[in-house]
């Protein structure tokens, strides 16, 4: 796991290069090398994570026996030693990097690809035509942000690098900061700067000219078409032993490690399949590792141990506390360096230092939900559409005065029930029905508001971006709705969400983190199986709980799913309110041309003496103001 980085006709300065490679000195903090070219202005940056040959020969940039081929490249090819028994080449070490280049050299950029199994950010330089190729893993488990920017063309593994270079001048896109505030994150291919790209995950560019022409972003592998297959009616137990037999393929691959290796364990469904197979293919106990808060409800530290003790890993936990938080977040802005807000990254990073101290390679669950139907959103989704559809659209929007009416009755009486009942939920949600059923014209406008952080404008500009989830993967229609759900979360929220979390908390720790749910034949398998093997009668992740209860009994799980949560809500009024506060009645934040700085800040006001609950709106405007603030534009 490395960081990789490189431009394209700017001066021909060394220095540079080595400041913007040492701007990723947090993701390969083992070694550093750069590379240029004496016929082109082209340079090449990498850090290196040392998991596989830990000796010089996995050192980059690499440089192909025949002189032809030069390549940076971060992450891991799982079936590397299967490709090297492919390829005639006299071997110099055994890291995957010396077959990757090799195989590129023998097939060329998308043959290679698509015998790849792995997580993977790639560039390589053709010296011989002058032609840059960058790709991306299938899934978008490793980022990789490129464009053309006064007149010189940069790519690298996270965007703050691009901000080092002298020349590189960025101008902030408004229908980016829009996206952003929608979704918490912004949607590939875009990035928060005009002109500078995220690659859509199973894509690849050619850049040629000098650096001045970028292919259109070519697909090798279309998860799109994935979802289109045919639907495998086959026997549900014959389903279930062959999802066992692909997960357990999948994690023994990603086992593969030249350093210590553990892995996250929640308690959850993912996680612990994922423990389970790990332990069971070890004669040790692994390591797992774990983290829990001092707020009960939001603790969930006590499953995880006891589905540790059950395993018999080396367990590892931590207990954090909202000061602990408040020391994390004035990074978080340079973490992720563009704006991001889903607030489990604050646990994330927090799981990801501790497990750091450890070993340097861990396991994680990430994917489950997608594939496997797991996240509420998906019935709430149907249950929202079919009352709308069943009294008409039209009627329903009929209904919004009523309901207006009865949100403004039913107010007082909330303040005085608690929260966790089941009154005080049926009465919270007429709120969010005014405002979601004048939006839903059809199932894909459902989908998109249980998406959506925020239900009205906040912007002082109007977006010129597609601005659904619909619109942003192109309208494509599925024979199943359920399916179209989860291929669009697949699409957006798992790689530039879930998956830009996960890798931007571990690898500013120097972890390495893999996912067995999402190795490519798991992918195609899940999207291939039936609906009622996924859901049926009100269990979701069905086949995938089938393969767990083979090895953990299903008692362990008998409880309501709670995700990655941190008590915003609570500590935006209590340890977070002075920063807070600070930040929304600064000078700055007043003088800002983005946001309707006066409606944000009487909603600070309503949340933090508890008239409204808008700590998830909130966050997403604390946080890109931190961003903001930390730039000079």
């Amino acid at each position: 796991m490395c960081g990789i980085l490189g431009y394209w006709g700017a001066d021909s300065s060394q220095e540079n290069i080595k400041l913007m490679t040492e701007k990723l000195r947090h993701r390969g903090p083992d070694s550093n090398g750069t590379w240029s070219d004496p016929q082109e202005p082209l340079y090449l940056g990498h850090t290196r994570l040392s998991i596989l040959d830990l000796t010089e020969n996995g050192n980059q940039p690499m440089v192909s026996s025949c002189g032809q081929f030069v390549l940076v490249f971060n992450g891991e090819i799982y079936n590397h030693l299967e490709i090297r028994k492919q390829l005639s080449h006299k071997w110099i070490g055994h890291s995957d990097t010396e077959t990757l280049l090799a195989a590129i050299t023998r097939w060329g950029i998308e043959v290679t690809l698509k015998k790849l199994d792995g997580m993977f950010a790639i560039a390589v330089w053709d010296r011989k035509t002058q032609t840059l190729s960058l790709a991306r893993d299938r899934m978008g488990e490793k980022p990789l942000y490129f464009g053309i920017n006064q007149g010189t063309f940069y790519f690298a593994s996270e965007l703050k690098v691009f901000e080092t270079h002298p020349h590189f001048k960025p101008t902030i896109n408004p229908s980016a900061i829009d996206l952003y505030l929608k979704y918490l994150y912004i949607p590939s291919p875009y990035s928060i700067y005009n002109g500078i790209f995220k690659m859509k995950p199973g894509h690849y560019v050619q850049i040629s000219n000098h650096g001045r022409d970028v292919s259109p972003q070519q697909c090798y592998w279309d998860i799109k078409s994935v979802a289109m297959q045919p639907k495998n009616e086959r026997p549900f137990k014959e389903a279930v032993d062959e999802l066992e037999s692909l997960l357990s393929s999948s994690v023994k691959r990603r086992l593969m490690s030249d350093v210590p290796l553990g892995v996250f364990l929640s308690g959850g469904i993912d996680s612990s399949v994922i423990a389970a197979l790990a332990q069971k293919q070890n004669n040790q106990p692994i390591n797992t590792f774990s983290i829990g808060f001092n707020e009960k409800k939001y603790n969930e530290a006590h499953y995880a141990k006891d589905v540790a003790q059950f395993l018999g890993t080396n367990h590892h936990e931590h207990y954090f506390s909202a000061n602990d938080a408040l020391e994390v977040i004035p990074k978080l802005a340079d973490i992720w360096d563009e704006p991001f807000s889903d607030s489990s990254q604050i646990p994330t990073y927090m799981l990801s230092k501790m497990t750091a101290q450890k070993v340097k390679v861990a396991l994680s669950g990430d994917g489950g939900d997608e594939l496997f139907y797991g996240y509420t959103k998906y019935l709430l989704t149907n249950q929202l559409w079919d009352s709308i559809r069943s009294i008409g659209p039209k009627k329903a929007q009929l209904a919004v005065p009523l309901l207006a009416m009865a949100d403004g009755i039913s107010r007082p009486l909330r303040t005085l029930m608690p929260k966790s009942s089941k009154a005080f939920i049926a009465l919270e949600r007429i709120p969010k029905l005014k405002r979601l059923i004048p939006m839903v014209k059809s199932q894909y406008d459902a989908f998109d508001v249980f998406n959506r952080n925020w239900h009205f404008d906040i912007m002082q500009s109007n977006p010129t971006y597609a601005n659904n989830l619909d619109a942003l993967n192109g309208h494509v229609r599925l024979d199943n709705f359920n399916d179209w759900m989860q291929l669009t979360d697949c699409l957006h929220f798992l790689s530039d969400d879930i998956l830009t979390k996960v890798d931007r908390a571990s690898m500013h720790n120097g972890l390495e983190c893999r996912a067995p749910l999402l190795d490519h034949k798991i992918v195609e398998f899940a999207f291939g199986l039936p609906v009622h093997h996924k859901i049926l009668d009100g269990t979701n992740k069905r086949i995938l709980k089938e393969v767990l209860y083979r090895h953990i009994p299903a008692s362990y799980f008998d409880r309501k799913k709670a995700g990655f949560r941190v008590p915003i809500e609570e500590w935006l009024k209590g340890p977070l309110k002075a920063w807070s506060g600070d930040l929304l009645h600064s000078q700055a934040f007043k003088n800002q041309n983005y946001l309707d700085s006066d409606k944000i800040i009487k909603m600070w006001e309503e949340h933090v003496h508890s008239k409204k609950r808008w700590h998830n709106q909130l966050w997403s405007i604390l946080i890109f103001q931190q961003w903001l603030q930390n730039r000079t534009l």
